[in-house]
């Protein structure tokens, strides 16, 4: 089973860091201002919580900067996944 681990941006520009094994479920709840600005699939449930975790503890710079490093990648898999 696929985790997902994903930052979304609301109408405040707060990110939220999240993680799902239910991708369509997230974009469906999704309010129309809030945007998936980062996505990216795990196969290890543990690999997704890792990934998660360290999200969570970086500075908020070096987690724009990593946004914008996996952008290309993030448009990617929200185009097979259907969401905004």
């Amino acid at each position: 089973m696929t985790h997902w681990v994903y930052i979304y941006e609301d109408e405040s520009s707060n990110l939220t860091i999240g993680i799902t094994a239910t991708m369509n479920m997230v974009t469906s709840k999704l309010k129309l201002k809030e945007l998936i600005v980062y996505l990216l699939p795990f196969e290890l449930p543990f690999d997704a919580l890792a990934q998660k975790h360290l999200l969570g503890d970086i500075s908020k710079e070096s987690l724009l900067y990593w946004i914008e490093k996996h952008k290309e990648a993030t448009k990617k898999w929200l185009n097979v996944m259907g969401g905004r």
